[in-house]
């Protein structure tokens, strides 16, 4: 669900032959601006033949300090790096239109962050090795909404759901469905309060309809099946 942060061969710069600014590399990339003993440190602009651009600061020939890095194809990232990755506070913006904007750690979203999708749909709240792990709040088209726990990237542990169709469903989740405990509250009225399996009604649960009528007992895959 996340942006991918790419971290190419662009992440290590060659060491420069000479003491001067305008360095044109081996492999076609031209390096301006400023060097120590030999290798890009200070700050320059790295070009490469394929497109991408990095301007910024430089150590020891890798990217290291507040930089602007862009590919050809319209990824960019613009933040702080250190030893060639993206580490610290930084924005990556994606070419179908998705950005995170938070803290990285060795060139992957870790730490607290916002991610925005190309469907217009955006998550804020912790991330851990490039994907949402821990506390976060998604809203997504249409009035779709979670807040609650997440693990490696999808919903997990005990939060809230807000359906599309106004249906609420509070209570425990299991990679991305309903499962374990919780309650449905419908938006017709109807209710659930029970024991959940791969998103259905599966186990010991009540389910009450909006007139007032009571199913009390065992469901099946979203089925009554046996009244207590």
């Amino acid at each position: 669900m996340l942006i991918a942060l790419v971290a190419s061969a662009h992440g290590t710069a060659e060491m420069a032959s000479a003491q001067e600014s305008g360095i044109r590399l081996p492999d076609s990339s031209v390096y301006a601006g400023e060097l120590e003993n030999g290798l890009f440190s200070g700050l320059g602009i790295l070009t490469w033949r394929d497109g991408a651009r990095y301007e910024g600061g430089f150590k020891d020939g890798l990217k290291h300090g507040e930089g602007s890095y862009t590919l050809r194809n319209g990824w960019s990232y613009t933040g702080t790096f250190k030893d060639g990755l993206a580490h610290g506070r930084g924005t990556e913006k994606s070419p179908a239109g998705g950005y995170y904007t938070g803290e990285f750690v060795d060139g992957l979203p870790h730490g607290e962050g916002v991610e925005g999708f190309a469907d217009a749909g955006v998550y804020k709240g912790s991330f851990q090795h490039g994907l949402a792990h821990g506390w976060g709040r998604y809203e997504g088209p249409g009035g779709l909404v979670y807040e609650g726990e997440y693990h490696l990237g999808l919903w997990q542990g005990h939060g809230a759901l807000t359906y599309q169709n106004g249906d609420i469903y509070m209570g425990e989740f299991l990679q991305g469905l309903p499962h374990g405990k919780g309650a449905l509250v419908q938006a017709e009225g109807d209710e659930y309060e029970g024991e959940f399996r791969e998103g259905q009604f599966h186990g010991r649960g009540t389910y009450t309809f909006s007139d007032g009528k009571v199913l009390r007992g065992q469901f099946r895959e979203g089925m009554f099946v046996e009244q207590e």
